[in-house]
């Protein structure tokens, strides 16, 4: 049986700031059924430790020594429905209020790259192949292939997957991280592998030294190799084109069953909808909306980021208010539209929320 670690820097069940969290939480299962073995590895963040760490199991312990990081570190694990998650557990870089957007986040995910190759190391368990996702891992293929190899043959034994979430978050830092934090010789710059114009990408590094890259839709594939939607990476993804494949990400129709969800509190089906009527009714009383079954309840889950679009709302928020219509907003992203949101929600009081932050059940009510 073929045994897959998925490393990404969010995945449901436990943590979610975008669409990336819904693939990590959903492909392993699908993997699962037709017969491959996958865990898990996700950094434990301080809204993990909050909900769900009285229910961990403390795995073991080791050092981290490499370049200028020496850290204790800590491994903690949960078992669901045959997918064992394990938990990178670093104080200081991951129980923060917010996932990403610190001005140390290159240290941050260089660390727990280092560490999920470690854990396989420490406590002699391998894989046949590690799928790493988006720029938080994208240094994960080129440190298994050059440091971890050298630690054991085994290493080399192992494929990489990479797969491109959002091209538009490269993971874009100083190369003095190559010395610093990575351990990784001058040469990967000098030679251009790792150099993104005046400093590294994480995300290049995935790429190229992954065996296969993949994106969340066949015409995404396509589209990032142009100059309009390329990012600055077109050049480097060209040189993989025949590496790059287009996967589209699908709904999983467990979760999302609103015949079955255990987070509604009305259940429906074709057959009888009329718990679609009771949810929308019981999702405005519980988010201090007016209850008014006629009015049209429009919602949204979304990191709040440039990229979805989210100043376009910003910016017509008044004529979109001056419709007979009330509004939910449900994500985090950059502040500014944060704050744009907050100060709408105070505006339009009873017809307007913004919940600032996720909610799995939140999100499930409002789809």
């Amino acid at each position: 049986m073929k045994r897959i670690l998925f490393v990404a820097g969010e995945g449901l069940p436990y943590i979610k700031s975008g669409g990336l969290a819904d693939v990590v939480g959903s492909l392993p299962s699908a993997l699962v059924k037709i017969g491959y073995e996958v865990n898990v590895v996700l950094p434990l963040y301080k809204s993990i430790i909050e909900k769900h760490l009285p229910r961990f199991k403390l795995v073991g312990t080791f050092n981290l020594d490499v370049a200028q990081m020496h850290y204790p570190v800590r491994v903690f694990s949960e078992t669901k429905e045959d997918i064992t998650y394990f938990f990178i557990e670093h104080q200081g870089f991951f129980e923060r209020d917010t996932l990403y957007g610190h001005g140390d986040d290159g240290e941050r995910f260089a660390f727990f790259s280092h560490a999920v190759l470690r854990m396989m190391y420490e406590f002699n368990d391998f894989y046949d192949i590690i799928h790493a996702h988006d720029w938080h891992t994208g240094m994960i293929p080129i440190l298994g292939k050059t440091i971890y190899s050298s630690l054991s043959k085994k290493f080399s034994r192992i494929k990489y997957v990479y797969t491109i979430h959002n091209l538009a978050f490269q993971g874009n830092f100083s190369a003095e991280l190559l010395s610093s934090h990575l351990g990784l010789p001058y040469y990967f710059y000098e030679n251009g592998e790792l150099q993104f114009y005046n400093g590294i990408s994480y995300m290049k590094a995935g790429i190229l030294f992954s065996e296969k890259v993949t994106t969340v839709s066949n015409t995404y594939a396509h589209e990032i190799l142009t100059e309009a939607y390329g990012e600055n990476m077109q050049h480097v993804l060209r040189s993989r084109e025949h590496d790059l494949w287009g996967i589209v990400n699908g709904i999983d129709m467990n979760e999302n069953n609103p015949a079955t969800d255990p987070l509604l509190p009305y259940p429906y089906d074709l057959n009888d909808m009329s718990g679609k009527l009771k949810n929308k009714m019981a999702l405005q009383e519980q988010l201090g909306l007016r209850v008014a079954p006629d009015v049209c309840l429009v919602g949204m889950v979304s990191r709040l980021s440039w990229q979805k679009g989210v100043n376009l709302i910003i910016d017509k928020m008044r004529d979109i208010m001056g419709l007979d219509i009330q509004l939910v907003v449900l994500g985090t992203g950059e502040a500014q539209y944060e704050y744009d949101l907050h100060q709408s929600e105070l505006a339009y009081r009873r017809r307007m929320v913004f919940y600032g932050g996720y909610s799995n059940e939140i999100a499930h009510k409002i789809y």
